[in-house]
């Protein structure tokens, strides 16, 4: 099999872990929900760095052109608001 010429020669960023803005319940005999916190849920290898619930976290962006680490299907639409994050 062949690299595609454009696609595997771009470099990416590790992901280490994942932030989530709330965490799924699963009560007896129905179906899963997501339930929304009023802090950041973050995994344990980031939880040594920020604590177990942080409300605010700083971060770095890893070049100063957005398009390059914020693409169009990364953003959330709203019908009424439009770009909502």
């Amino acid at each position: 099999m062949s690299p595609i010429k454009g696609v595997s020669e771009v470099r990416r960023m590790p992901r280490l872990g994942k932030v989530r803005l709330g965490f799924k319940v699963e009560p007896e005999g129905k179906n899963p929900y997501p339930r929304a916190t009023d802090y950041f849920v973050v995994t344990d290898e980031i939880k040594e760095y920020v604590g177990d619930m942080p409300k605010k976290l700083n971060i770095m962006f890893p070049t100063e052109k957005a398009d390059e680490f914020a693409q169009q299907w990364l953003r959330c639409y709203s019908f009424t608001q439009g770009m909502v994050c």
